[in-house]
């Protein structure tokens, strides 16, 4: 998949899997937004955050403002039918509740603004993927590739098999989850693993993972 000529190395929808006009897409160059059918391009380089947010909606918070405390104004004064009056000053407070309750977003801020995408909740998976484009944003090309420390057993099937074996599925790492520590890493590039490489569910989150056998021309060995 190709979106504006960058081929797409990861997507999520943003609330309900199969709704094409809400999702988000991501090359090695640029996170796309696709909300309500409107595409938007965000260039990497120009992302400071990404993250998600409870934001206050100002429109209810400002009419409530306005209609409860005219409402009992009026009220107080006898300036109408009381019942109206009385409706329009719940109506006002009920505005208020809603504004003030807010709603959650995907914040992508930038060097220029801030953008704000409605959301019901974050999905696991919309977790998972704003997690990926984090690494990338953050850490350039090596936070596209997982990573899997070494081990002896796992060094000396590398060394004399040329490939890597796995039975059961094997939990990946993250860049920023490696960064730090002095140990040698296998590192792989999701896109060059195929079926080797998926997304699990693990406690309520997606985390990546490896199995089968891998060749070893798809993986290398880094310090991290």
């Amino acid at each position: 998949m190709h979106i504006n000529q960058e081929p797409i190395i990861a997507t999520s929808y943003i609330a309900r899997l199969g709704d094409e006009k809400n999702r988000c897409f991501l090359s090695k160059k640029s996170l796309f937004i696709k909300y309500k059918g409107r595409l938007e391009q965000f260039d990497l380089s120009d992302i400071q955050e990404l993250n998600f947010k409870h934001k206050l909606l100002l429109l209810p918070l400002i009419l409530g403002g306005i209609l409860a405390p005219f409402a009992l104004l009026a009220l107080l004064k006898d300036l109408g039918n009381p019942w109206l009056l009385l409706s329009g000053m719940v109506l006002g407070i009920l505005l208020i509740y809603y504004g003030y309750d807010g709603t959650p977003t995907l914040s992508i801020a930038t060097k220029v603004k801030e953008f704000d995408f409605f959301i019901k909740k974050p999905t696991p998976n919309l977790l998972a993927f704003s997690k990926y484009a984090r690494q990338i944003f953050t850490f350039g090309e090596k936070g596209s590739f997982f990573y899997l420390k070494v081990t002896n057993d796992l060094a000396e099937e590398h060394e004399s098999k040329a490939q890597l074996t796995f039975s059961d599925q094997c939990r990946l790492s993250y860049y920023d989850e490696v960064f730090r520590k002095k140990n040698e890493y296998f590192v792989f590039d999701p896109l060059l693993l195929g079926k080797h490489f998926e997304l699990m569910t693990e406690e309520d989150k997606i985390v990546p993972v490896i199995s089968g056998t891998v060749s070893g021309e798809y993986i290398r060995i880094e310090h991290s």
